[in-house]
């Protein structure tokens, strides 16, 4: 967050710097990369191994499953486990037994 404040403050020292020669397009422009630097710190890079869900469905079932590998999200061939890394759950998953504890991190729909 420390980082993400800084660049916005040198960002904001460029604007008014520039602000004398391109009054109208500049506030588009600002508005504009401010929000892409606030969506690049949202971002959360996945590491090889983690799961996600892709529809709704039982735990149990391969067909709800996504797992990252080589930088991309390929068809999982077997439901999440004790030894998976991240699981980050999008849809709706019926669990209907738990055989291990397993580090969870849930989507919820922003209202």
């Amino acid at each position: 967050m420390v980082v993400v404040f800084g660049k916005l403050l040198h960002l904001a020292s460029l604007v008014k710097q520039m602000h004398s020669k391109h009054k109208n397009i500049l506030p588009a422009i600002f508005l504009s990369l401010l929000i892409q630097l606030l969506l690049l710190s949202m971002v959360r890079s996945q590491s090889l191994g983690e799961y996600r869900s892709k529809q709704n469905g039982i735990w149990q079932d391969i067909l709800v499953w996504e797992i990252y590998d080589s930088g991309s999200w390929t068809a999982a061939v077997y439901p999440p486990n004790q030894h998976s890394g991240n699981i980050e759950i999008i849809h709706q998953i019926n669990i209907t037994q738990i055989r291990y504890l397993i580090k969870l991190t849930l989507c919820l729909p922003v209202r």
